[in-house]
């Protein structure tokens, strides 16, 4: 398990299946978290849109990105080379 350079959260790397990248996942589990992880990937996940990953994943996590104070230092740009 890995930790946020910033805020020393435990995280998890994760691919996106879609676009290949790697995220930082929250370790922790939230009820308002709406990733469901596995070994190398995870998944977007809304029960309220009855996604079929949701049934898949017991526990739901929240990526880092939304939760660290210090995002922002660290998400690149999705225009130009950021």
């Amino acid at each position: 398990m890995a930790a946020c350079k910033s805020c020393g959260a435990a995280i998890l790397w994760r691919r996106n299946p879609k676009t290949g990248r790697m995220a930082p996942i929250d370790a922790a589990a939230s009820p308002r978290g709406n990733i469901g992880v596995d070994t190398e990937s995870y998944a977007l996940c809304n029960a309220a849109m009855g996604h079929v990953e949701c049934a898949e994943h017991r526990e739901h996590h929240t990526n880092h990105f939304a939760t660290c104070k210090f995002a922002n230092l660290h998400h690149r740009s999705r225009r130009g080379n950021g």
